[in-house]
């Protein structure tokens, strides 16, 4: 009886740290998706913007880049690479600066290799970042510049959204060939046309709780997750390792979708 009992107790002494990792791991998606959704409901593209830059008014077309799963290098420092499967973003946004009244702002999903001291990030981790480019830089202002994948390396200024997150993905509603014709799902994280909005945006994050991240960072000898052991938590039928049990133990997805606003 005795036996029984501790092992009713170790049962729901393990559920128990299973549910506080979860709630965790929730709440940090759940305040950076709000974040998101703050920087892409105010979004605009196609509008004709006028910018000083370096005393000459610079005209061009706000444009707006949905990017699937780049092989191009991040300019992070700190030897930062991307998620595996994840996906990116970037845009402009109204600033309420009447100095410099447009901001670009990024998003994407890196694991910090090693940490390189010029900001909060610590080495080894994965982190959900938000990238603003500052103004005053010689190619800070991407948004004068056409559309291309020449926007993901430049940034100055890349702030973590949220700790531990593992993967990123976007999916469009919205018509690519024309605003008229009727709306559909555009799921594999890009959108072609980059000086036109979609409808909304569905977001979706995958965050593990600080303890879990650290277990698997000593496991994992501070080394990045494989596209197959991310791919892990979303096959509970697969055959299991001692990583892959903590990524579907302390993992959390979550998803939001965000409409634009229709400028």
């Amino acid at each position: 009886m005795m036996t029984f009992l501790f092992d009713m107790v170790g049962s729901s002494a393990r559920l128990w740290e299973i549910g506080n990792k979860k709630i965790e791991a929730a709440q940090a998606a759940r305040v950076g998706l709000n974040i998101m959704a703050a920087d892409l409901q105010n979004a605009f593209a196609g509008n004709m913007t006028s910018y000083t830059s370096n005393g000459t008014a610079v005209t061009n077309i706000a444009p707006f880049l949905a990017k699937d799963d780049p092989d191009d290098a991040i300019d992070l420092g700190g030897g930062a690479v991307k998620a595996e499967g994840s996906q990116q973003l970037f845009g402009v946004l109204s600033s309420g600066d009447t100095s410099q009244p447009y901001k670009e702002f990024g998003y994407l999903c890196v694991f910090i290799d090693d940490a390189d001291g010029a900001d909060s990030m610590i080495g080894d981790r994965y982190y959900l970042l938000r990238k603003l480019a500052n103004g005053s830089a010689a190619k800070g202002n991407f948004f004068l510049r056409s559309a291309s994948d020449d926007w993901a390396d430049d940034s100055t200024d890349f702030n973590p959204v949220i700790d531990n997150c593992l993967r990123v993905t976007f999916e469009y509603y919205g018509n690519e060939e024309s605003a008229e014709e009727t709306p559909s799902w555009t799921s594999n994280g890009t959108w072609t046309p980059s000086d036109r909005l979609p409808l909304g945006v569905l977001v979706t994050v995958t965050v593990l709780d600080s303890r879990t991240a650290i277990k698997i960072a000593d496991i994992k000898n501070n080394a990045a997750l494989s596209e197959a052991e991310i791919d892990s938590i979303f096959q509970n039928g697969a055959p299991a390792d001692g990583v892959e049990t903590l990524l579907r133990q302390g993992a959390v997805t979550m998803s939001r979708f965000i409409p634009f606003n229709r400028q």
